[in-house]
C-alpha cells in the first residue's frame, strides 16, 4: 500500500489512478521527454477540438449550441472552455499588436473638455479609461454576454429555452464572433495605418453582426435581425451602466 500524492488516501501500489479522486499516479521521475510528450498531447487535443468546434458554428451552429444544450459534451469544446481559448488568442494579439489597437481612439464626450473647470477635470480624468476599455474592446464585448441572454430569454420565448441555455447560445456566438476580428487584426495591424484601422473596425462590426446573426438564426430561429437587435440593446445598456459608473466614481 501507498498513499496517493493528490488526496493523500491509501491506495495499493499498482493502482495507475486514485480510486478515490481518480488522480493520475505518476511514479516515474520527470524528463524533458516527457514535458515534450505532455505539450504534444496537449496541442494535439487543442488542435483538434477547439477547430472542430469553431469549424461547426461556422458550417452547422446549432449542432454546437443546441448539441450541448441537449448534453452533448465530449466532441467539442463547452461554451467557457471555448471562450476562454479565444481570450487567450486575443490577448497573444493584444500582446504583439499593441500600438495597433492604442489607435483605437473614436470620439465622445467625455474627450470634450470645454465646459466649466470641474467638467473638464472630471473629462479628462474618464477619457483615459475610456481609451483602455476601448483597446480591450473583448473584454467589453464578453461583458455583453448577460444582457444577451436575458433579451434572448425574451425575444425567443417560443423556443422555451431557459436563461442558461440561452446564456449558452450567446457564449458561443460573442465568442465566434471575435474570432475573425482576431484573424483581421493580424493581417491589418503590420501595415499600422489609418486604413487599416479603419477596415479593422468595419470589419469588427460586420463579423459581430453578421456572426451572430448566423449562429442565433441556426440555432433558434425567427426574424433574422432579433439577434442584431438583441445585440444593439445589450450594448446600450452595458454603455449606459458604464457611463453611469464613470460619472459616479470621477463625478467628484
Amino acid at each position: 500500500m501507498e498513499k496517493c500524492q493528490t488526496c493523500n488516501k491509501r491506495i495499493l501500489h499498482s493502482s495507475a489512478f486514485c480510486p478515490h479522486c481518480g488522480a493520475q499516479q505518476v511514479r516515474e521521475r520527470l524528463t524533458v521527454w516527457m514535458l515534450v510528450q505532455n505539450l504534444y498531447s496537449k496541442v494535439v487535443n487543442f488542435d483538434f477540438t477547439f477547430f472542430r468546434t469553431t469549424y461547426w458554428l461556422l458550417t452547422q451552429p446549432e449542432r454546437v449550441t443546441l448539441g450541448y444544450i441537449q448534453g452533448v459534451r465530449k466532441i467539442f469544446n463547452p461554451p467557457i472552455q471555448y471562450a476562454l481559448i479565444i481570450l487567450s488568442l486575443y490577448g497573444l494579439f493584444q500582446f504583439f499588436f499593441a500600438d495597433f489597437l492604442d489607435q483605437i481612439g473614436l470620439e465622445t464626450s467625455f474627450n470634450n473638455y470645454d465646459g466649466s473647470p470641474e467638467e473638464q477635470e472630471r473629462n479628462k480624468k474618464i477619457a483615459p479609461v475610456i481609451q483602455w476599455l476601448r483597446s480591450r474592446s473583448q473584454f467589453l464585448t464578453f461583458s455583453i454576454i448577460p444582457f444577451m441572454g436575458l433579451l434572448s430569454t425574451l425575444f425567443y420565448r417560443k423556443n422555451k429555452l431557459n436563461l442558461a441555455e440561452h446564456l449558452v447560445i450567446s457564449i458561443y456566438a460573442i465568442s465566434f464572433t471575435l474570432l475573425p476580428v482576431i484573424l483581421a487584426g493580424v493581417l491589418l495591424a503590420p501595415f499600422h495605418s489609418s486604413l487599416a484601422l479603419d477596415i479593422y473596425m468595419n470589419l469588427t462590426f460586420i463579423s459581430t453582426f453578421v456572426g451572430l446573426s448566423w449562429i442565433y438564426y441556426r440555432s433558434l430561429k425567427g426574424f433574422i435581425l432579433k439577434p442584431t437587435i438583441i445585440f444593439i440593446i445589450s450594448l446600450l445598456l452595458l454603455i449606459a451602466i458604464l457611463r453611469i459608473g464613470l460619472l459616479i466614481f470621477f463625478g467628484h
